[in-house]
């Protein structure tokens, strides 16, 4: 295993990391809990000044090897890993659901664990066969500041793509539970809130489909690029805060992907933008299911190769990805990709494909 994933099981083919236990069927929660490698409990201990005193802060422990996970204040309560996967047994017990894959990251201090909803999936373009599957993700951390994540993901069969959810549905975000309080009753009470948030699920088919059937014009792919990663805002060219930053050019000066042009030497934000433009431009056109009849040349391929690009090709390691899709910014950066896009397909023409 890597420094960042510790351990980890998964169901049916290898995951594009190459990483973890695999299960040729749907395990059992005590199966799970053992494939993965998270059959093990925490504890929180006091933590003593340099003077001999107690500490305000405790130190979250692993029992099973005295591993110190990470950090946190007076009032946190631990979620131990048999409580999270116990938080899907309704949707197990009911046939709603299987569990896919759970694991943890940097040495134990991030949980997660992923399940598959059974049913129709959600078919974008049936032409392409190209559908997106439904998920139930809960993530978490022994760390302050790492509240319980827990909600819908749907992630696009073709590519393993995780995507944005319905645009400004509050039922269509992760919910966060503090590590305070009755932490394993709120997330008794997520069925509740869940099927409420299933709904959402078809108004983001729409979008997706509705993403499908408009074409791009070279002229919006760099304008697509400059707003979805640098934060400008295609209406009027300001800055509308919540983009990548300084993430979309983090790749010039380092390891191009295989197949890329040669990134600048000196990386002015211009020559980075063009760059990552670029790298967009080969995915939105030859990016996994992109070249698809249906799909190819559409703002649903270019929302995918941008997601690709995230999701496989940015940053220093695979690894580093779980975490960032799955318990940093993830899931507002894709909701960021597919608002955007919608923005812009509004007044593009129609797919010619």
């Amino acid at each position: 295993m890597s420094d960042e994933v510790e351990s980890m099981m998964y169901v049916g083919e290898t995951p594009w990391h190459g990483l973890g236990v695999s299960c040729e069927s749907a395990p059992t929660v005590e199966e799970a809990i053992k494939k993965s490698g998270l059959d093990w409990e925490v504890e929180a201990r006091h933590l003593i000044t340099h003077t001999g005193e107690k500490a305000r802060h405790r130190g979250i422990y692993r029992t099973s090897d005295g591993a110190k996970l990470g950090e946190v204040g007076p009032k946190y309560k631990p979620l131990q890993n048999r409580e999270a996967f116990e938080a899907f047994q309704p949707f197990l017990d009911t046939g709603k659901a299987v569990l896919e894959t759970a694991g943890s990251l940097r040495g134990g201090s991030l949980i997660w664990v992923l399940a598959r909803l059974l049913g129709d999936p959600l078919t974008i373009v049936p032409k392409a066969d190209d559908i997106v599957r439904k998920f139930i993700l809960l993530a978490h951390g022994h760390q302050q500041g790492r509240s319980v994540k827990w909600g819908f993901v749907p992630i696009r069969v073709v590519c393993a793509n995780t995507l944005g959810a319905a645009l400004s549905a509050e039922a269509s975000r992760l919910l966060r539970i503090p590590h305070k309080g009755d932490v394993v009753g709120a997330l008794k009470r997520m069925p509740e809130i869940m099927n409420l948030a299933d709904q959402t699920f078809e108004v983001s088919a729409e979008q997706y489909r509705f993403l499908a059937s408009k074409g791009v014009r070279e002229k919006d792919l760099l304008k697509y690029v400059r707003a979805a990663f640098a934060g400008g805002d295609p209406d009027d060219g300001s800055d509308e805060g919540g983009g990548l930053g300084g993430e979309g050019g983090a790749a010039p000066g380092g390891d191009a992907p295989p197949g890329a042009p040669p990134a600048p030497l000196i990386p002015s934000a211009e020559a980075k933008r063009y760059w990552l433009g670029e790298q967009i431009r080969r995915l939105f056109e030859t990016g996994r299911g992109n070249d698809r009849p249906g799909v190819r040349g559409t703002w649903w391929a270019l929302v995918n190769g941008a997601n690709e690009y995230l999701g496989y090709e940015m940053g220093k390691n695979q690894e580093r990805r779980l975490d960032s899709f799955w318990f940093a910014r993830g899931a507002r950066i894709n909701q960021r990709l597919v608002r955007i896009a919608l923005r812009f397909a509004k007044n593009a023409p129609s797919a010619s494909n």
